[in-house]
């Protein structure tokens, strides 16, 4: 419900603070679970829960609340991690907790504190990488840590990132697919910035 509502992760209404307050309801619940000696440590209450405290999370950003943002990036990383911990994932979980720590490193970024943004998203790549049958997946994460890396000053490593991301997309191109040719708009872009972009972190590679 607080999806569509007003998360923007899918199409939405745009009521924010309809979904701020359906979420608030759904964090109440996951937490009573997880503090229930029957599903503590649930594996799938904690995936939940992370998915939950993401939303919050963009929802806050939507919002400027960056106290709140802050708190829910930790809460998302948290029951993340601890999800992680409690078995292996199907393909779709995994998809889901690489892009809970994308997102995670994105909000810590753009809060300006690029220690923890960089541990997300190496903690993105690191789940990614352990899915040898996903290889558009890996490449969504090294975007993400390519960006991560150039705006905490590491502009080589992001290089780095960005061009094994190209790699990948480009030994598995399918240009009838949509996905893809976002996924491949996207990497050309984060190596442009890196390599030149104006007024900006950069190697100084107009050319």
């Amino acid at each position: 419900v607080g999806r569509v509502q007003g998360v923007p992760v899918n199409p939405n209404l745009g009521r924010l603070a309809e979904a701020k307050q359906s979420l608030l309801k759904a964090e109440k619940i996951v937490d009573q679970v997880l503090t229930s000696a029957a599903f503590a440590g649930n594996r799938r209450a904690n995936l939940t829960s992370a998915q939950i405290a993401q939303d919050a999370m963009i929802v806050a950003e939507m919002e400027q609340r960056d106290e709140d943002v802050l708190k829910l990036s930790r809460k998302a990383a948290e029951r993340m991690n601890a999800a992680l911990a409690g078995g292996p994932l199907t393909p779709t979980e995994v998809a889901t907790a690489t892009r809970i720590f994308a997102n995670v490193a994105l909000s810590k970024s753009n809060l300006h504190r690029m220690d923890e943004a960089v541990q997300a998203a190496q903690r993105s790549v690191e789940i990614a990488r352990g899915v040898g049958d996903d290889p558009f997946q890996l490449s969504k994460a090294l975007g993400i840590a390519a960006n991560v890396a150039r705006n905490a000053g590491k502009a080589e490593q992001a290089l780095d990132y960005v061009q094994e991301a190209r790699a990948l997309a480009e030994k598995h191109a399918d240009y009838n697919s949509v996905d893809f040719v976002i996924l491949y708009c996207a990497v050309l872009w984060r190596e442009g910035l890196i390599l030149g972009e104006l007024n900006n972190i950069n190697l100084n590679r107009p050319k």
